[in-house]
């Protein structure tokens, strides 16, 4: 019986030692910009993407500026994807700045997900 706890704590042991870098190597970024384009496609990217003039730094985030807000609900509910999403939309119509968060380990078709979107004041 012993033996069996043993073997279970040195597994265990293992795949923490494993899933330890992986954690390490997930950033998380935030940049303000405004919107240079916004986009929605009915089967990549998570359904919609935004586009930003300035990319964040310390993140795997491409250098193109595209990032998702998950509306597929893959991420985040779709619902709420939807909204993050509608936020750039006025931020673009007014262009009004946002503050943008991100993580680069979830992705879409490589694009950063965004984890939190505000609109902030000119």
């Amino acid at each position: 019986m012993m033996k069996q706890y043993n073997r279970y704590f040195q597994v265990l042991a293992v795949w923490g030692f494993m899933a330890f870098p992986m954690l390490a190597e997930a950033a998380m970024g935030d940049v303000t910009s405004n919107v240079r384009r916004v986009l929605v496609d009915d089967e990549n990217f998570g359904y919609c993407m935004v586009r930003l003039y300035d990319s964040p730094e310390g993140i795997d985030c491409g250098n193109t500026g595209w990032v998702t807000a998950s509306c597929s609900g893959d991420f985040n509910p779709s619902n709420i994807g939807w909204r993050k999403f509608e936020t750039a939309q006025i931020a673009y119509a007014t262009n009004a700045p946002v503050r943008v968060f991100l993580d680069d380990a979830r992705k879409h078709n490589d694009r950063c997900f965004i984890t939190r979107i505000i609109l902030t004041e000119q």
